[in-house]
């Protein structure tokens, strides 16, 4: 079979990304003819399957996400009318695909609400419930991956989805990502490869996108401990996006020193 897999951006240190690398890797040890669809790629490729890169144009690079969003979109259709697939799998929401594997949350029933009425006439708006309609809509046959009972009563309660098109997936975490047996020696290490005193307390922030997975919460947290406890605590920060504005904002509520980057990392 000759499976488009056709996702926005891919990050090693991405869980959506590591998702899909596994579920690519799956089919072409099935025996399918893999092709891949991408605006962006960080890592290391997979061997024995093609890669198409649609790069949005320069000027766009200065614009928002969704649009940059929309130009692959368009650049995509473009391609697959070329390739004649049997599947076409989408890991990020947007029209015309078979298969949606659905790791994110429900736009209009998750952030929305967060904006006032008037966002609604927004292009963004516009634009990303369009993508999201054309995957939950009534009028779709997109078949979705479902990755919680929550998640799929989420998306019925705005989108009336048919129980049929949605499929249940066990847990996807990676058995390699399993508990640790010397749990006290790996702390003392991880203590002494980052230098902590071992009686001081270690908070951990892990998820690349920092804004979705609210990472300025953590950091005002920690500046609202009472400061003997705040002293003798940091925050360890793990994952891939930008740091600047959270850096200024542990230097504005003084906690800078006690806020530790420490960038991506796979495990």
């Amino acid at each position: 079979m000759k499976i488009a897999f056709c996702l926005f951006e891919y990050s090693s240190y991405s869980g959506l990304s590591l998702d899909f690398r596994r579920i690519l890797q799956e089919c072409l040890k099935r025996g399918h003819d893999a092709h891949v669809f991408v605006s962006e790629w960080q890592g290391e490729r997979p061997k024995d399957v093609t890669f198409t890169l649609l790069e949005p144009h320069a000027i766009s690079l200065k614009f928002s996400n969704h649009a940059k969003n929309e130009q692959f979109h368009n650049k995509l259709q473009v391609e697959l009318k070329k390739g004649g697939f049997n599947v076409v799998v989408g890991f990020n929401k947007m029209p015309g695909l078979d298969v949606y594997y659905g790791a994110d949350s429900c736009y209009v029933g998750r952030t929305v609400p967060q904006y006032p009425a008037v966002y609604k006439l927004s292009r963004r708006y516009k634009r990303r419930y369009s993508f999201e309609e054309a995957v939950f809509g009534l009028k779709s046959k997109t078949l979705i991956l479902s990755l919680s009972e929550r998640q799929k009563s989420e998306y019925q309660e705005h989108y009336f989805t048919p129980n049929a098109r949605f499929h249940l997936l066990p847990p996807t975490l990676d058995a390699s990502f399993s508990p640790i047996s010397d749990r006290a020696g790996e702390r003392e290490n991880l203590r002494l490869e980052l230098d902590f005193p071992i009686e001081d307390l270690l908070l951990m922030f892990i998820g690349s996108g920092f804004a979705t997975k609210g990472l300025d919460r953590a950091i005002l947290a920690l500046a609202s401990l009472p400061v003997d406890l705040q002293k003798r605590t940091s925050l360890i920060v793990v994952g891939d996006d930008d740091e600047k504005q959270y850096r200024n904002q542990a230097e504005k509520l003084s906690v800078s020193k006690q806020v530790h980057f420490l960038g991506g990392r796979s495990r």
